[in-house]
């Protein structure tokens, strides 16, 4: 942490007449915590009792500050994809077609179709191999 992050706890008034606020250990540890929970800037700033414009001013002044917030969206995205990951490794096919979206550039196409077996097919544009069957789970 930075010498600034250890300023004294003397809150003074600055020109808007505000008490400074301090970013603490315990301030870049909250904010990585609510950036993994999927909070906007905006929200995080709320959060720790700041406007958006000091939260911004704070992650400019204290890299270790931006850098857990940071941290805290990356941990968070990673919880969630795994969870995605393994309901679409579970042949859950509302995931697999989300994480194809959002990461595989499909988009939207005609409805899916079903066989008279209850195989799921899946016409996706693309090229040759471009279409996907799901046979239903046993």
């Amino acid at each position: 942490m930075s010498e600034e992050a250890n300023t004294s706890t003397d809150k003074e008034p600055h020109a808007g007449g505000r008490p400074e606020f301090e970013i603490t250990q315990e301030v870049i540890n909250q904010a990585e915590l609510l950036a993994s929970q999927g909070l906007t800037q905006n929200q995080i700033a709320l959060a720790l009792g700041m406007g958006e414009s000091t939260l911004y001013e704070k992650k400019a002044k204290f890299p270790e500050f931006a850098e857990a917030i940071k941290a805290g969206k990356a941990k968070g995205v990673a919880m969630v994809a795994e969870k995605l990951m393994e309901k679409a490794m579970a042949m859950d096919t509302t995931s697999i077609l989300f994480y194809l979206k959002c990461q595989g550039g499909w988009r939207d196409s005609p409805e899916p179709t079903y066989s008279d077996s209850g195989t799921l097919n899946i016409r996706i544009h693309g090229g040759p191999d471009s279409d996907i069957k799901v046979e239903p789970k046993a």
